[in-house]
């Protein structure tokens, strides 16, 4: 429709009949307000008129009209065999205000021409003479369902609106559909495959038996099996696929569900590759013979001429659900997001058969296990030729960091010159050290700084610092100081004592020379520098920095707790010393609170410890080295039976160092046994029954950890995973 051809339309004015009606008022009852109230009869007038190849309404506004205004507020043109429409607004002096889409329904409740349902009882009526009645009763629509008036004019433009809706929808999914057409079908073994390496949990079920053997079902190999005392919830390997399971007890559950990794396929396809994301899960619900599977295709990307096009099976404007285009991005704008790190498994059973230039020369067969998905690392190693140059000498540390880290100023450096050495500013004896340790980028910029300093650094130290990410600058106050040897050697040696990492050690010896400066102390000194037992100088620090502090506390506890100090003369009986430890009773609380400020953890500050000891619930033990009795090591706190509740170290952790010491506690329980009196048995017993009920409480309340290693854990299980029974 041409607006140039429709302003030439001849003009509609409102009748004399029109101007007088537009004054007519009747009399309704206000259901909400219950009363009676005027309004006006009409609340729009119209006029029609054939013009040709067009009809056109004129919509008159009431208001104007009782201004004496006799031009029309809007001007809708139609062209019925050409299947549209348009409005024309104007304003009281027939200018022309603007052009519109909307529909006759939509158009006058947004003017304020036609009032809501629920107004009035819906008295109000909209005026128009018989000749306009006809002329709207010959517009064609779909369905007669006798439509009369704007209702039919609405049911036309709607249909309008569909169809071209329809139109616009079909041009748009055009080429989506294209790209799907390109897309081929799976290989034949994909869900079967998928199955078995995509779950992440596999489980065998059985029927509880007396007996010690009986028969299971193994949902990984779909096997029947014979089965050696299964105990549920207990994780095992199924005796013919073996595979790891985990025990369930068919008369313990009703439904169960496995929940899948995501599952990746790259396909061939005209122009480039298809990487399609699948997830794959099932659900147990009566036989386990029968599991519902859940196998669902959620993305496809699709790399063509240095593009990736990314669809998602999901809904189309809440209509329904088809492959929609979510961005279309150049892999080698900045923007380009690489990092699709998910928690994917890549299906390889079709890829030395893929006959794709993209694949045939990358060098993603080198890998044991890909960094980062398949049609990613394709991409990266041929934005950035470095990727593929450390791929192929095997230093596949490095390629993996600098891809995780996403840093493309870095590797586009790195990739800057032909030869790998140069490309990472080393030279070949330092890039040959870098790939037999496998190094990292820690490692790297280590021999970076060898090389620009002119040094030899041993390869195990670089190795052993790179290992726990610890970089020059971690170390650059020791190294003020120290020869990088001579640092590296105090801190394993320290780090040995301590039972820490080398980064834990680290930090504890910046704590220490803080508080030392503080202190004022010496430290152009060695002794003082570096002091031969680093976690002894450094807790002495701690509790003559918190004297005041820890002596407030001890007072404060002693007071709120006053019979614990006396129950510690009688703990002095089960104090024992074999194979280079020690299990020391400490004084009292101000022992207890020495060791939780050395140890930082909470056996200090926590009032149900101090609870328990003064009701004979559980008591405090400290374990010690034998060499260093003094020096706060393990917290214990144990049942008046010899059960070990508890065993943490600095942090509220448990260290590999404990490891040592199991032999070592077991011996001690068998000896603290023997030194029970029945009174203290029967103190074991109920503490044992307490415990109990405490773990259940825990659960039930669903008592979760906060912080640290073990944080969205449940409390009970951690501490029922901590206990260690005295046999």
């Amino acid at each position: 429709m041409q607006k140039a051809e429709l302003r030439k339309l001849r003009r509609l004015d409102a009748t004399k009949e029109m101007m007088q009606k537009a004054k007519y008022k009747i009399t309704v009852h206000d259901r909400y307000e219950d009363e009676d109230t005027q309004i006006y009869e009409y609340e729009a007038f119209i006029r029609i008129q054939n013009l040709g190849a067009y009809i056109k309404i004129a919509i008159f506004d009431p208001s104007w009209m009782r201004a004496n205004c006799t031009g029309a507020k809007f001007e809708v043109f139609l062209n019925i065999e050409g299947q549209e429409y348009i409005t024309r607004e104007l304003d009281q002096e027939g200018n022309e205000v603007k052009w519109l889409t909307a529909m006759i329904y939509n158009l006058l409740e947004k003017n304020g021409l036609k009032h809501y349902w629920w107004q009035y009882d819906c008295k109000q009526k909209i005026f128009a003479n018989a000749d306009a009645m006809k002329t709207l009763a010959r517009i064609p629509v779909e369905h007669e369902r006798g439509y009369k008036g704007i209702e039919r004019l609405q049911q036309w433009q709607q249909a309008v609106k569909d169809e071209e809706t329809k139109r616009r929808e079909k041009a748009e999914q055009k080429p989506w559909d294209e790209d799907m057409a390109k897309i081929p079908a799976l290989p034949k073994n994909f869900n079967v495959w998928a199955r078995k390496n995509v779950l992440k949990d596999h489980f065998i079920f059985y029927e509880y038996s007396p007996k010690k053997t009986t028969t299971g079902w193994c949902t990984n190999c779909r096997t029947e099996v014979t089965v050696q005392e299964p105990k549920y919830n207990k994780t095992a390997r199924c005796p013919h696929c073996r595979a790891k399971i985990i025990y369930k007890s068919t008369g313990k559950i009703k439904t169960l569900y496995a929940e899948g990794y995501s599952a990746n396929i790259i396909q061939k396809i005209d122009g480039g590759i298809v990487e399609r994301t699948f997830t794959y899960s099932e659900s147990y619900r009566g036989d386990p013979r029968h599991p519902q599977e859940h196998f669902y295709e959620y993305s496809r990307k699709l790399l063509v001429d240095d593009e990736v096009k990314t669809y998602y099976w999901q809904s189309y404007k809440n209509k329904y659900v088809r492959w929609c285009l979510g961005e279309t991005i150049s892999v080698a704008h900045e923007g380009f997001h690489y990092g699709w790190y998910e928690n994917t498994i890549l299906y390889k059973g079709n890829l030395k058969k893929m006959d794709s230039p993209l694949l045939k020369h990358s060098s993603y067969m080198l890998w044991n296990k890909l960094p980062t998905r398949l049609m990613a690392y394709v991409i990266l190693e041929k934005r950035y030729p470095v990727i593929e140059r450390l791929a192929k000498v095997g230093l596949f540390s490095l390629a993996k960091e600098l891809i995780r880290t996403s840093n493309s100023e870095q590797l586009k450096k790195y990739s800057e010159q032909t030869s790998l050495a140069d490309g990472l500013e080393l030279d070949k004896f330092r890039l040959k050290r870098l790939k037999a340790m496998d190094g990292n980028l820690t490692a790297l910029r280590w021999l970076q700084r060898e090389k620009k300093d002119n040094e030899v650094i041993s390869d195990d130290i670089i190795k052993t610092l790179a290992s726990e990410n610890i970089g020059y600058l971690d170390i650059a106050f020791a190294l003020k100081r120290l020869s990088i040897t001579k640092t590296f050697n105090y801190l394993v040696k320290q780090a040995d004592a301590m039972g820490e990492s080398i980064g834990q050690t680290i930090t504890t010896w910046k704590d220490y020379l803080s508080m030392a400066e503080r202190a004022k102390l010496n430290l152009a000194a060695d002794q003082l520098f570096k002091p031969k037992d680093l976690k002894l100088a450094h807790d002495a620090m701690v509790l003559d920095s918190k004297k005041e502090e820890r002596a407030k506390l001890v007072k404060k506890l002693e007071k709120e707790w006053p019979k614990v100090d006396s129950k510690m003369p009688k703990l002095k009986k089960f104090e024992f010393a074999a194979d280079g430890y020690q299990i020391v009773v400490p004084n009292g609380i101000e022992d207890i609170v020495t060791e939780g400020l050395c140890l930082r953890h909470c056996v200090h500050t926590s009032t149900y410890y101090y609870d328990r000891i003064q009701r004979d619930e559980s008591y405090i033990f400290f374990l010690r080295r034998a060499e260093n009795p003094d020096f706060p090591w393990y917290t214990l706190e144990v049942e008046p039976s010899g059960n070990i509740r508890q065993k943490r170290t600095t942090g509220d952790k448990q260290n590999d160092d404990f490891k040592k010491a199991i032999a070592f506690l077991k011996k001690w329980q068998k000896y603290f046994k023997k030194q029970l009196t029945k009174e203290e048995k029967k103190l074991g017993v109920i503490a044992d029954q307490l415990r109990q009920e405490n773990y259940s409480q825990l659960r039930k309340d669903k008592k979760e950890v906060w912080h640290g290693k073990y944080a969205g854990q449940l409390l009970a299980d951690i501490l029922e995973a901590d206990f260690m029974k005295a046999m």
